[in-house]
């Protein structure tokens, strides 16, 4: 098993991810939002790559059953119900309602992914649950591990690779209690945390 991290999802190759196991991460803010919004009680979240198609999607529900969110160029959507504060995303606006989600990295980075096997999001408020289950799902399936930053149109994200790091650290951890760390190289062109890990069986 390989544990690899990308550092910007647009100049990610998207062969690099299928058959797959990946955690998407955006800090700042779309993974804050979405694990924001499940934790206080949505029943969904529905990632769009723009307003257009967040609208089509929204005219799909009966009223009052999903809110539009997001941001787009860090700016408030006009009309839209919410902006890309975790804050905006508290129980009594989003209990029981589907999120239908647009954001400028975040949500494009997930929908680049649609190859992997598995999907998980990952942030600084659930990286050990999304560390633990990508662990797991990449030992059921017998499958690589991918970590993928959205970072910033094609630009790198201090605060996503920092996240990424955390995560890496974690599965790190959970691998060494099994004893199938083999050995690891350092693959970080900034000198940061990125490695890959090669798990023996």
């Amino acid at each position: 098993m390989e544990l690899i991290v990308y550092d910007v999802a647009a100049r990610t190759p998207v062969e690099e991810l299928e058959n797959r196991v990946v955690v998407v991460i955006d800090i700042l803010r779309t993974i804050s939002v979405m694990v924001t919004a499940l934790h206080n009680g949505a029943c969904g979240i529905i990632p769009v790559l723009s307003i257009e198609e967040a609208e089509e999607r929204a005219a799909q529900f009966v009223s009052g059953f999903c809110l539009r969110g997001g941001e787009q160029g860090a700016l408030k959507i006009p009309h839209f119900d919410l902006g890309n504060s975790p804050l905006e995303y508290s129980p009594e606006v989003v209990r029981g309602k589907t999120i239908i989600l647009t954001t400028s990295n975040g949500t494009r980075a997930i929908r680049r992914v649609q190859v992997a096997n598995h999907i998980l999001i990952g942030s600084f408020l659930n990286a050990r649950a999304a560390a633990t289950r990508a662990y797991q799902l990449a030992n059921e399936m017998d499958s690589d591990l991918v970590v993928l930053c959205a970072g910033m149109g094609d630009r790198f994200s201090l605060d996503d690779y920092f996240c990424a790091g955390l995560i890496c650290r974690l599965i790190e951890a959970l691998d060494c209690e099994h004893n199938r760390l083999d050995w690891l190289t350092v693959r970080s062109r900034r000198g940061l945390y990125m490695k890959t890990f090669v798990m023996t069986r």
